[in-house]
């Protein structure tokens, strides 16, 4: 399984897969074998490990993200000569619970513009949250906007660290 898994790491890499969901697996994979040492996994161990996961954490979206990760290597495990029966991972099934939301008076002071003699925190997190509600991009890639993104004569941001790696006027 190990040298297996360091074959899918390396081959997720040249596909030029992100540092982060690289990070991902290998925190799964270090979780996975924390739990177990068996180098032939089978649908038994899978089943205990989800099993261990449903009694660490209540969220259902945590535990599913555990499994899609650990699916996708064994997967590739099962594909590449691991020997052992293939079998099917699935992801287990929960109440979804409504998320909180602001209120109007909430949003209505989130979204109001600071006063001229703001702190520069303040006047940034403003910003912040208008760009992210003016354009729906993810936080990560706001994070990565570099003042020569910016174009302010045409009023365009050029985002070139993006989830799918697809540049964005």
């Amino acid at each position: 399984f190990d040298v297996l898994y360091m074959n899918f790491i390396a081959e997720k890499k040249a596909m030029g897969i992100s540092e982060s969901s690289i990070k991902n697996y290998e925190e799964t994979v270090r979780k996975f074998r924390e739990f177990t040492q068996e180098d032939v996994i089978d649908k038994a161990i899978v089943i205990d490990f989800i099993a261990a996961l449903q009694e660490q954490y209540t969220s259902v979206a945590t535990i599913n993200h555990y499994i899609r990760q650990l699916r996708a290597v064994i997967y590739y495990c099962m594909e590449n000569g691991m020997e052992t029966e293939s079998f099917k991972i699935g992801t287990v099934k929960g109440q979804e619970s409504v998320k909180p939301t602001y209120t109007d008076e909430e949003l209505r002071i989130l979204l109001q513009k600071p006063s001229d003699d703001c702190s520069f925190v303040e006047y940034r997190n403003w910003i912040i949250v208008q760009v992210l509600l003016g354009t729906g991009i993810r936080a990560a890639t706001l994070l990565n906007i570099r003042l020569k993104d910016i174009c302010f004569t045409s009023k365009q941001l050029i985002l070139s660290h993006t989830k799918n790696k697809k540049a964005q006027i």
